[in-house]
């Protein structure tokens, strides 16, 4: 049976601020961490969220993965793409509670199909704009829209406890296109920025920047149309999204500066992989996944996960 507590997996940007939410809207929740010293850290001072101006603090409980001994109602998965294998690894029963998993990328049901059950999770995306300041520190600069497959029999549910805790969802009934369409979009413009470290803006501001960020998307195109998906308004679905978001640091970028591994193999990589197989060619795709993994490894003084 589970708790009915919602268990918010990860305390990144993304998981403190939908535990901000859901705390102040007086749900039971709890955050799971796999750092020790992060999570004591947590317990002892919460949680500090900065929007429109105001600081908004909360002080959810912060559980060890050892630590967790009842399911809860619904996980929601807010780690990064390529941490979910050790998560389903750590989670004790998995199949007790259904996963929603929000991440940038390609390829999650393939990456969780040997853990979970296609009805032990939920596919979604998220146009929430968050950057972790500091551990327990968020500042929420874009409160958008959470996307959830409207084909799964948990998703009313979980759409109604988003409701009450005043976070925009909505249910997707092409689940699956708005993910590739979001993809699509971050594949071009998230290796862009994080390797010029520029803010989104740039990159309709500069004309040559834009020429390149249309040709990588263009590129992208090729590999979701072999894969069935159609975008014919990308390119200005892409403008919007960027206007809106101009002053973002993408999370690729921010990842890059703390010296943390990017979601770029979920990205570009993904791409690259399935233009092989089709027997396509992505160069411009290629290079900046090349020059994003080497900025990777190069040292630099690391943060927590």
């Amino acid at each position: 049976m589970s708790t009915g507590r919602i268990g918010i997996i990860g305390p990144g940007a993304l998981g403190l601020v939908f535990a901000t939410f859901f705390h102040k809207a007086k749900f039971p929740l709890f955050l799971v961490d796999h750092s020790p010293d992060r999570a004591v850290f947590l317990n002892q001072n919460g949680i500090l969220m900065e929007w429109e101006g105001k600081s908004i603090s909360s002080h959810p409980p912060v559980l060890l993965y050892d630590k967790i001994h009842e399911p809860p109602l619904f996980w929601l998965v807010s780690v990064k793409h390529h941490q979910i294998p050790q998560v389903l690894k750590r989670i004790p029963n998995p199949s007790q509670s259904p996963f929603l998993f929000i991440q940038n990328g390609l390829g999650i049901q393939e990456m969780v199909s040997s853990y979970l059950e296609p009805e032990n999770y939920i596919l979604g995306i998220t146009q929430i704009g968050a950057t972790l300041l500091e551990v327990g520190k968020v500042s929420l600069s874009a409160l958008g829209t959470t996307l959830l497959d409207a084909s799964h029999p948990k998703s009313e549910e979980i759409q109604s406890l988003f409701h009450q805790a005043n976070l925009p969802i909505e249910l997707h009934p092409h689940i699956e296109a708005a993910i590739w369409q979001k993809a699509l979009l971050n594949s071009a413009l998230n290796p862009l920025t994080a390797i010029l470290q520029v803010q989104n803006g740039a990159i309709l501001a500069q004309p040559s920047l834009w020429s390149l960020f249309c040709d990588l998307l263009k590129e992208g195109e090729l590999v979701a149309e072999r894969q069935g998906f159609s975008f014919p308004h990308l390119i200005v679905f892409a403008k919007e999204v960027i206007a809106k978001t101009a002053q973002n640091l993408s999370s690729m970028a921010q990842d890059l500066k703390k010296g943390k591994k990017t979601e770029i193999h979920a990205l570009s990589g993904y791409l690259i992989e399935k233009a092989r197989t089709l027997g396509l060619s992505l160069p411009k795709q290629e290079t900046l996944y090349a020059l994003v993994t080497a900025m990777e490894e190069i040292p630099k003084t690391p943060t927590q996960d």
